[in-house]
């Protein structure tokens, strides 16, 4: 590479690592908070629900934020460019052709993640100290970007790259440095589990790691390479880049799971055997007098057409309603099934999980949740799995009921067509399944009684025991032929209360089982890894790129004119999934139904709003400060949460 410096290079390429290694060095360790036993007890404080006013703080400082730096401090992002180019110079001497490259940076996305940065440290029910410590780290992402874009810069000079993908190239490779960044907000800020105990027993599974390592290299060059030529025709600082780049994660995910349909080997199951096994439904209520005889009803035909032993054992979490009346008529109402109700406390739905888990005697187990209801012949296709010494979880296609109305309902069916006849048949290819869902669930006893059952104490116990029983070697299936018709949300409020509990245990799941502190390397834990990061990071810069570019091309009356692809570009990024999804409905027979994709769009900007909720709502670590020459810990929580913290 002509005119590059050897040393002043190395010093630039030298300043990356070392940002990279300060900001990333967090995510090596374990949390000190969890006082449990890392198997299946986690000991922090209650989560916390968040109002909307806090919520909506965050959205309206950003737009109050970023409406100033556009409109009235529009030279910030030159003044930035120009400083990248002054750093750049160090690897390159040529001052002309470095400050044409630098003047082509787009610093839309920049600011964006700035501001979110400080937007959340306002937003976070934390300490004044907690707080400057989160929006400290605005600081460490403008150092990391500073580095790596006169690094870009002075690469992309050398080489004569066309302007327009280099300042794609560059937008890109600043959104993986606001990943790392948030990701150290994350480990660094709130309270998390500390990593599973439970030994790795697996085998290697080579073939799986290179087939999910070439699909995922597959997606990544094909879907940037569309992307950059795409780039190339809008070439120029302008907002809408930060939309493409933000574009090109759900598409690079739809591409992965295409490629490894392609390229993996599908799971099979074993010779069914002559004789049907016995199989146990274990169930946990609480105050489900609704719909629970309508659940035991479904289970106990579906024992009927089974032709062997099925056992229901429900567990009443301490329910205050007619909950176990109903039981005990509808048990005694069984045709095929036998059942047994057990009287517990309220002491939590894993709690109540583990009770059932430990009067079966069966080794094919199968969790159900209370508002369930499963197809007739949904038990069938389990003892051909089961006789797959492998095989250790096997799911449903989960659908929302039939008789529900309501919008939220009919989007839904959408988002489970896409979760369980896609992403998931497709993950399952590299043993790639971090999830298999609480509404159905068959497992091997003998590996859930190895790894102590479900958790308690956290959310996600469904997703953990998958990526506990993937510790001990046995892979995660789903089999669209076995259905389940679960209870959806009607409401927003229930919607915001669902998706908040699940983006709360979505991390609590990922920082149990990083890879980075729990070992096991295989692509079950980095592809959790990897997607809860990114999802919650890309969930949250979105929405206020989008606002941030219509914004610019709003009040910069030089890019007046960038409205139009602007807002082409916003609905071209649902296109992808817009397509898989009618697909998926139209091949599984929901035709009918292919016209609630136009709410596909509030449905999404919903579920990203609930993605910062279940993060506000996780409680935060505490900030230990010097008295007396002595440490002590000042605690973000109140009194009644509080957990010692060794000084």
């Amino acid at each position: 590479m002509g005119g590059l410096s050897p040393g002043g290079t190395a010093v630039l390429v030298g300043d990356v690592v070392i940002a990279v290694l300060l900001v990333c060095g967090a995510l090596g360790r374990a949390s000190a908070e969890d006082q449990g036993d890392g198997m299946a007890k986690v000991v922090l404080p209650s989560p916390r629900p968040v109002r909307l006013t806090r919520t909506a703080s965050f959205y309206i400082l950003f737009v109050v934020v970023s409406s100033i730096l556009v409109g009235v401090l529009p030279g910030l992002g030159p003044a930035y460019a120009r400083l990248v180019g002054k750093v750049a110079l160090i690897a390159l001497g040529q001052s002309s052709l470095v400050a044409a490259y630098a003047r082509h940076l787009d610093g839309g996305l920049r600011l964006v993640v700035i501001v979110d940065i400080l937007c959340f440290a306002v937003a976070l029910r934390a300490s004044a100290g907690r707080r400057a410590m989160v929006a400290a780290h605005a600081i460490a992402f403008i150092v990391l970007s500073l580095c790596l874009d006169a690094l870009v810069v002075a690469l992309s000079a050398s080489a004569g790259l066309p302007t327009g993908p280099y300042a794609f190239a560059s937008t890109v490779v600043n959104l993986g440095a606001a990943v790392l960044v948030m990701l150290r907000i994350l480990a660094t800020t709130l309270v998390l589990p500390r990593p599973t105990a439970v030994p790795v027993g697996r085998p290697p599974y080579r073939t799986d790691k290179v087939v999910f390592a070439s699909a995922l290299t597959a997606a990544v060059l094909l879907v940037l390479v569309a992307l950059d030529a795409l780039a190339t025709r809008v070439a120029g600082p302008h907002p809408v880049l930060g939309v493409l780049v933000l574009l090109g994660y759900p598409v690079i995910l739809d591409g992965l799971y295409l490629f490894l349909m392609a390229m993996g080997s599908r799971p099979q199951p074993g010779p069914a055997p002559l004789n049907a096994p016995g199989l146990t439904v274990i169930i946990p209520a609480f105050n489900e007098e609704a719909g629970i005889a309508l659940t035991l009803d479904s289970i106990d035909r579906a024992a009927g057409n089974y032709g062997g032993p099925v056992r229901v054992i429900l567990t009443d979490d301490g329910s205050t309603d007619r909950t176990a009346e109903i039981v005990v008529s509808a048990m005694q109402d069984f045709e095929a099934a036998t059942g047994e109700l057990v009287e517990g406390s309220h002491n939590g739905k894993a709690a109540a999980l583990n009770q059932a888990l430990s009067r079966a005697t069966t080794e094919i187990v199968v969790r159900v949740d209370a508002d369930v209801v499963v197809a007739e012949d949904a038990l069938l296709p389990l003892p051909a799995w089961f006789a797959n010494p492998l095989v250790g979880t096997v799911g449903a296609l989960s659908l929302p009921r039939p008789d529900l109305s309501g919008w939220i309902s009919r989007v839904r069916l959408f988002e489970c067509l896409l979760n369980f006849t896609f992403a998931r048949l497709a993950q399952q290819r590299a043993d790639a399944v971090a999830c298999i869902p609480g509404t159905f669930t068959a497992f091997r006893r003998r590996g859930a009684l190895e790894v102590g059952g479900f958790v308690s104490g956290m959310n996600g116990e469904d997703a953990d025991l998958t990526m506990q029983l993937g510790r001990l070697g046995y892979r995660a299936v789903v089999d669209p032929r076995i259905r389940d018709f679960e209870d959806v949300p009607t409401t927003l409020a229930g919607l915001r209360e669902q998706r908040t509990r699940w983006n709360r245990s979505g991390t609590q799941v990922m920082a149990r089982h990083s890879p980075l502190l729990a070992g096991n390397r295989c692509p079950r834990t980095w592809f959790l890894y990897l997607r809860t990061s990114m999802v919650r990071v890309t969930s949250l810069l979105r929405p206020l790129v989008y606002l941030h570019g219509l914004q610019s091309v709003i009040l910069t009356p030089s890019l007046s004119h960038r409205l139009g692809p602007f807002l082409i570009f916003y609905v071209v990024s649902a296109a992808p999934t817009f397509l898989v999804a009618a697909g998926l409905a139209i091949g599984n027979g929901f035709l009918r139904q292919v016209g609630w994709l136009a709410l596909w769009y509030p449905f999404t900007v919903a579920r990203r709003v609930f993605t910062l909720e279940g993060l506000l709502s996780l409680p935060t670590r505490p900030v230990r400060v010097r008295t007396g020459g002595l440490r002590r810990p000042a605690t973000d929580q109140p009194a009644a949460d509080r957990l010692p913290v060794p000084i």
